[in-house]
């Protein structure tokens, strides 16, 4: 489905969507930022107004907030998480740790040690780990579709990445955002050789009953999302579209 045709096509099916209302999501964002630029699809570039809003109303809800190390229990909940650590977000989350309100960064050593201002580098991941509210996943590598990857490639995205996290953060690393959603079994088969234990994945749906640790679904969080938009998504009424991703 391509992007141009999401927002109203998605719109009108899940205003009629009569699903069981969702208890728990995964919310995926990607990048916070004013001016637009290529290094992400327009679709996940939202504006910092925007998201202040998202914000504004995710506490107005008073949602409860999850972590890494909460959000397989049977507590109602969303975990906030970003994909590629992109420079842009740097005050967004700062601003969620203000607001007490934790976040996991999925990130890519190909991306950090380009030390740019496209990127978060070590010493913004270093500042931000301070708070003991942002905990940092693997991305892979290098940012490459896994499941393309020879074996050899497989393991080294998987395992590489970990380590250079682990070695230049003194943290465990202990989950994966799969680039572009792309898994199969023999990508889940690796992640678990390696030592992860969380997979997330960009299948659209809430995670009120994880079958699978190595394939969590996530909630695309898009920049035309209007607050009926996120509290429709949070309560599962968009989870159709996991037949589309």
């Amino acid at each position: 489905m391509k992007n141009t045709y999401k927002k109203t096509i998605a719109e009108t099916i899940s205003y009629i969507n009569f699903l069981k209302k969702s208890k728990k999501s995964v919310l995926t964002y990607h990048s916070v930022n004013s001016i637009k630029n290529n290094l992400t699809s327009e679709i996940y570039q939202i504006n910092p107004v925007n998201f202040n809003k998202h914000l504004t109303f995710l506490k107005s809800e008073s949602v409860n907030f999850k972590t890494l190390s909460d959000f397989t229990n049977e507590k109602p909940g969303i975990l906030i998480t970003f994909d590629d650590g992109y420079k842009a977000i740097l005050k967004t989350i700062y601003d969620l740790i203000e607001n007490k309100i934790p976040v996991v960064l999925f990130i890519c050593p190909k991306f950090i040690k380009l030390n740019s201002n496209d990127y978060l580098n070590l010493t913004d991941i270093r500042n931000l780990l301070k708070s003991n509210l942002v905990e940092i996943g693997s991305h892979s590598y290098n940012h490459v579709p896994l499941t393309l990857c020879s074996q050899n490639k497989l393991l080294n995205e998987l395992d590489n990445s970990k380590k250079w996290l682990e070695d230049n953060l003194s943290i465990e690393i202990k989950s994966i955002s799969y680039p572009f959603g792309k898994v199969n079994d023999l990508v889940e088969e690796f992640t678990k050789k390696v030592g992860y234990d969380y997979g997330f994945t960009t299948k659209f749906n809430s995670i009120d009953e994880i079958k699978n640790l190595y394939r969590i679904s996530r909630v695309d969080i898009w920049s035309h999302d209007t607050i009926w938009n996120i509290k429709s998504k949070i309560d599962g009424k968009w989870n159709w579209l996991k037949y589309f991703t």
